[in-house]
């Protein structure tokens, strides 16, 4: 019984501590695009909240309202460009969105470029900050 208590302290908090991913509540400062139902009409759209999951030291970031959770295989991040001395995480996906978030101020850049033959979702571009949740 004993053995088994010193094997749960040692192995849980590795787990639970040694995963490094940090989860952020991101508010959007402005957001601003392109409506393509209306001629691409430039528009300012109402800033949006939404929480993400990241992990600056692996190169992940999860979010299901921003399109970067449910595919895994459909994005891929990068630390700054040349992974060392960069303090930003960049992240893109498959279906036309990029996500950077600076990881000592915790300001964040978000677009969105979907591109399709009938053309009904906007264009967007917004920046803001997150706060460690």
């Amino acid at each position: 019984m004993k053995s088994f208590f010193i094997i749960i302290f040692l192995f849980v908090p590795s787990l639970v501590f040694g995963s490094n991913n940090d989860i952020y509540f991101c508010s959007e400062t402005n957001s601003v695009g392109f409506v393509p139902k209306e001629n691409y009409k430039l528009s300012k759209f109402t800033p949006k909240r939404f929480k993400i999951k990241v992990n600056f030291k692996n190169k992940t970031l999860k979010s299901n309202k921003l399109f970067f959770d449910e595919f895994p295989d459909w994005y891929t991040c990068k630390i700054g460009m040349d992974d060392k001395n960069s303090r930003s995480i960049y992240c893109s996906n498959k279906i036309g969105s990029t996500f950077s978030l600076n990881e000592d101020n915790l300001k964040f850049h978000y677009s969105y470029i979907l591109n399709t033959s009938y053309e009904s979702d906007t264009i967007s571009l917004s920046h803001g900050y997150c706060e460690k949740f």
